[in-house]
């Protein structure tokens, strides 16, 4: 039996499931997954920028500044936001920053925001140098100070799973049921 009968009985979701949150929160590692789980296609913004780019978010941010960076994942999240296609998108930090990001990608997408308390996300993104945002000072203060500065965005998202303290398979579970809720 495959993962996706396991976990998608008779199931032609067209849905995207759209993960959004701050880095840190577990998009990756639960999109990752999830396309594991059920054999749908994973998109990853920041991998597609980057390839598109040619080159690390690390050196556009530094080359080409933010602005371009932003500009290429609002281009993405048109494009994959127009296509119905069953899939796992996720997102980098700040897509929430531009409201049409979200607009885009919600026409054939549920939007999940992952959360989780700055501790956590401290803990997890430690150690982690190719985050351009949190370069050049206290690691607690920036992560403090991106989050107050997108509170609002990201509490916007209708659904919050907080991964404070689920392991990978209950957020799977999770996000599971949210998907197939949004195809029925």
């Amino acid at each position: 039996m495959d993962g996706r009968s396991l976990y998608f009985p008779q199931m032609n979701n067209q849905h995207n499931l759209v993960l959004l949150g701050f880095m840190g929160t577990g998009k990756s590692a639960a999109g990752r997954k999830l396309a594991a789980l059920t054999c749908a296609p994973l998109l990853d913004m920041d991998a597609e920028v980057e390839r598109r780019a040619g080159k690390s978010i690390a050196r556009i941010f530094e080359e080409d500044g933010e602005a371009v960076f932003r500009r290429m994942e609002a281009e993405l999240a048109a494009e994959w936001g127009a296509q119905k296609a069953g899939a796992i998108i996720v997102c980098g930090g700040g897509v929430v920053l531009n409201e049409e990001n979200l607009r885009q990608l919600s026409r054939h997408g549920k939007l999940v925001c992952l959360t989780a308390r700055p501790e956590v996300i401290i803990r997890r993104v430690a150690g982690h140098d190719e985050r351009p945002l949190l370069q050049g000072g206290r690691l607690e203060q920036q992560v403090a100070t991106l989050l107050e500065e997108r509170k609002e965005a990201y509490e916007r998202i209708p659904i919050q799973v907080d991964t404070s303290d689920l392991d990978m398979d209950s957020l799977s579970a999770r996000l599971i049921r949210v998907w197939r809720h949004a195809s029925s």
